[in-house]
C-alpha cells in the first residue's frame, strides 16, 4: 500500500478509530487537519502506474 494523507486518513487513523485505540478527540483533531489540507492545498492522488517513481514491496508477514 502507498503512504499518503489519504492513506493514512482512511486505513491507518480509521482504523485506530474503529478499534477503540484512539481516543475520540484524537481522532476528530486528526480529521480536522486532514480536511483542512485536502481543501487548503493542492493535494492530488497519485495513482499506481501513473506517477513517475513508483515502489513495490513484497514481503511475507510474521505474528509474534
Amino acid at each position: 500500500m502507498e503512504r499518503s494523507l489519504y492513506s493514512g486518513r482512511y486505513c491507518f487513523i480509521e482504523n485506530l478509530r474503529r478499534s477503540g485505540t484512539m481516543s475520540s478527540l484524537d481522532y476528530v483533531v486528526l480529521d480536522e487537519w486532514f480536511q483542512w489540507m485536502v481543501t487548503s492545498m493542492n493535494v492530488k492522488v497519485d495513482l499506481i502506474g501513473k506517477g513517475i517513481h513508483d515502489v513495490v514491496i513484497i514481503t511475507s508477514v510474521t505474528l509474534i
